[in-house]
Protein backbone atom coordinates (compact mmCIF):
# COMPACT_ATOMS: atom_id res chain seq x y z
CA UNK A 1 0.00 0.00 0.00
CA UNK A 2 1.30 3.50 -0.65
CA UNK A 3 2.07 4.89 2.82
CA UNK A 4 3.93 7.92 4.37
CA UNK A 5 5.05 9.25 7.43
CA UNK A 6 4.65 13.04 7.88
CA UNK A 7 3.14 15.72 9.91
CA UNK A 8 -0.54 16.40 9.62
CA UNK A 9 -0.12 20.65 9.40
CA UNK A 10 -4.46 20.41 9.29
CA UNK A 11 -4.32 23.13 12.18
CA UNK A 12 -2.73 25.94 10.43
CA UNK A 13 -5.29 25.52 7.32
CA UNK A 14 -7.19 28.78 7.92
CA UNK A 15 -3.29 30.41 7.14
CA UNK A 16 -2.79 28.34 4.18
CA UNK A 17 -5.78 29.20 2.67
CA UNK A 18 -4.44 32.83 2.16
CA UNK A 19 -1.46 31.79 0.46
CA UNK A 20 -1.72 32.76 -3.68
CA UNK A 21 -0.65 29.52 -5.53
CA UNK A 22 0.45 30.12 -9.35
CA UNK A 23 -1.03 26.94 -10.60
CA UNK A 24 -4.85 27.77 -9.78
CA UNK A 25 -6.18 25.04 -12.10
CA UNK A 26 -4.32 22.23 -10.33
CA UNK A 27 -4.31 23.35 -6.45
CA UNK A 28 -3.92 20.99 -3.74
CA UNK A 29 -7.18 20.61 -1.31
CA UNK A 30 -5.53 21.99 1.69
CA UNK A 31 -7.48 18.93 3.62
CA UNK A 32 -4.35 17.38 1.97
CA UNK A 33 -1.28 19.67 2.93
CA UNK A 34 1.81 17.81 5.26
CA UNK A 35 4.66 17.58 5.41
CA UNK A 36 6.05 14.21 4.13
CA UNK A 37 8.99 12.86 5.54
CA UNK A 38 9.13 9.94 4.16
CA UNK A 39 7.14 7.91 1.28
CA UNK A 40 7.01 3.98 0.58
CA UNK A 41 5.32 3.43 -2.78
CA UNK A 42 4.50 0.27 -2.02
CA UNK A 43 4.75 -0.55 2.02
CA UNK A 44 4.28 -4.55 2.62
CA UNK A 45 2.38 -5.25 5.44
CA UNK A 46 5.02 -6.35 7.68
CA UNK A 47 7.19 -3.41 7.99
CA UNK A 48 3.71 -1.03 7.93
CA UNK A 49 3.06 -2.99 11.02
CA UNK A 50 6.69 -2.31 12.16
CA UNK A 51 6.39 1.31 11.49
CA UNK A 52 3.03 1.74 13.25
CA UNK A 53 4.07 -0.15 16.34
CA UNK A 54 7.76 1.87 16.66
CA UNK A 55 6.26 5.24 16.44
CA UNK A 56 4.06 5.15 19.22
CA UNK A 57 7.28 5.23 20.81
CA UNK A 58 8.93 7.60 19.64
CA UNK A 59 10.05 10.38 21.59
CA UNK A 60 11.04 13.90 20.04
CA UNK A 61 10.83 17.28 21.83
CA UNK A 62 8.25 19.57 19.72
CA UNK A 63 10.09 22.16 17.88
CA UNK A 64 8.81 25.31 15.55
CA UNK A 65 9.42 25.73 11.51
CA UNK A 66 8.91 29.07 9.40
CA UNK A 67 7.71 28.28 6.84
CA UNK A 68 8.90 31.29 4.54
CA UNK A 69 9.11 30.22 1.01
CA UNK A 70 7.26 29.57 -1.98
CA UNK A 71 9.61 26.95 -4.43
CA UNK A 72 8.78 25.80 -7.93
CA UNK A 73 9.89 22.19 -8.94
CA UNK A 74 11.97 21.59 -10.94
CA UNK A 75 12.17 25.08 -11.88
CA UNK A 76 10.96 28.28 -12.30
CA UNK A 77 10.59 27.75 -16.13
CA UNK A 78 9.23 24.81 -16.24
CA UNK A 79 7.48 24.51 -12.98
CA UNK A 80 5.61 21.04 -12.27
CA UNK A 81 5.06 21.56 -8.62
CA UNK A 82 4.79 24.48 -6.07
CA UNK A 83 5.65 24.10 -2.67
CA UNK A 84 5.60 25.85 0.99
CA UNK A 85 9.12 25.16 2.23
CA UNK A 86 11.60 26.73 4.86
CA UNK A 87 14.84 28.50 4.29
CA UNK A 88 15.95 26.51 7.83
CA UNK A 89 15.24 22.83 7.44
CA UNK A 90 17.28 21.33 10.26
CA UNK A 91 14.75 20.44 12.77
CA UNK A 92 12.73 18.75 9.59
CA UNK A 93 15.94 16.90 8.59
CA UNK A 94 17.05 15.98 12.50
CA UNK A 95 13.42 14.70 13.14
CA UNK A 96 13.20 12.71 10.00
CA UNK A 97 17.04 10.96 11.12
CA UNK A 98 16.14 10.13 14.62
CA UNK A 99 12.92 8.59 12.87
CA UNK A 100 14.77 6.56 10.57
CA UNK A 101 16.99 5.21 13.28
CA UNK A 102 14.09 4.85 15.92
CA UNK A 103 11.58 2.70 13.77
CA UNK A 104 14.74 0.74 11.78
CA UNK A 105 13.26 1.13 8.26
CA UNK A 106 15.13 2.31 5.13
CA UNK A 107 14.38 5.68 4.19
CA UNK A 108 14.73 7.18 0.70
CA UNK A 109 17.18 8.69 -0.42
CA UNK A 110 15.75 12.05 -1.50
CA UNK A 111 13.93 14.85 0.87
CA UNK A 112 13.11 18.82 0.88
CA UNK A 113 11.00 19.57 3.48
CA UNK A 114 8.31 21.31 1.91
CA UNK A 115 4.24 21.28 1.74
CA UNK A 116 2.70 20.89 -1.72
CA UNK A 117 0.19 23.54 -2.69
CA UNK A 118 -0.03 22.58 -6.65
CA UNK A 119 0.90 20.34 -8.69
CA UNK A 120 1.01 20.10 -12.77
CA UNK A 121 2.49 16.35 -13.20
CA UNK A 122 4.28 13.75 -11.22
CA UNK A 123 7.63 15.30 -10.30
CA UNK A 124 10.10 12.70 -10.45
CA UNK A 125 12.66 12.38 -7.22
CA UNK A 126 15.69 14.42 -7.02
CA UNK A 127 14.26 17.26 -8.69
CA UNK A 128 16.42 20.52 -7.98
CA UNK A 129 13.91 23.43 -6.54
CA UNK A 130 13.87 27.00 -7.20
CA UNK A 131 13.01 30.24 -5.08
CA UNK A 132 9.63 31.41 -6.63
CA UNK A 133 8.69 34.19 -3.66
CA UNK A 134 9.57 35.36 0.25
CA UNK A 135 6.26 35.00 1.59
CA UNK A 136 5.16 36.33 4.94
CA UNK A 137 6.53 33.81 7.31
CA UNK A 138 4.26 31.16 9.32
CA UNK A 139 5.73 29.23 12.30
CA UNK A 140 4.30 26.08 12.94
CA UNK A 141 4.85 23.60 15.65
CA UNK A 142 5.86 19.97 14.72
CA UNK A 143 4.34 17.88 17.70
CA UNK A 144 3.07 15.23 16.20
CA UNK A 145 3.96 12.61 13.83
CA UNK A 146 1.53 10.38 11.66
CA UNK A 147 1.56 7.26 9.30
CA UNK A 148 -0.65 8.08 6.55
CA UNK A 149 -2.15 6.30 3.88
CA UNK A 150 -2.57 7.58 0.18
CA UNK A 151 -5.80 6.15 -1.72
CA UNK A 152 -7.11 7.34 -4.79
CA UNK A 153 -10.37 8.96 -4.99
CA UNK A 154 -12.14 10.39 -7.89
CA UNK A 155 -9.29 11.10 -9.53
CA UNK A 156 -7.32 12.73 -7.12
CA UNK A 157 -5.35 10.93 -3.51
CA UNK A 158 -6.55 11.41 -0.21
CA UNK A 159 -4.93 10.84 2.85
CA UNK A 160 -5.53 9.01 5.68
CA UNK A 161 -3.74 9.01 9.07
CA UNK A 162 -3.15 5.34 10.58
CA UNK A 163 -1.38 5.64 13.60
CA UNK A 164 -0.31 9.14 15.42
CA UNK A 165 2.18 9.49 18.00
CA UNK A 166 1.93 12.79 20.13
CA UNK A 167 4.87 14.44 21.87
Amino acid sequence: MRCFLGIDVGAYRKAFEKIDVPLQESVQPVKNYHITLNFWPDLDERTRTQVSTRIVTFNHAPFDVQLDTIMAFPSVQAPELYALSTSDPHGLVALRSALQHHIGVKFSDHFRPHITLARKEKVTPGSCAEQVARITPLTITIDSVALFESRPEQGMNTYFSQVTYFS
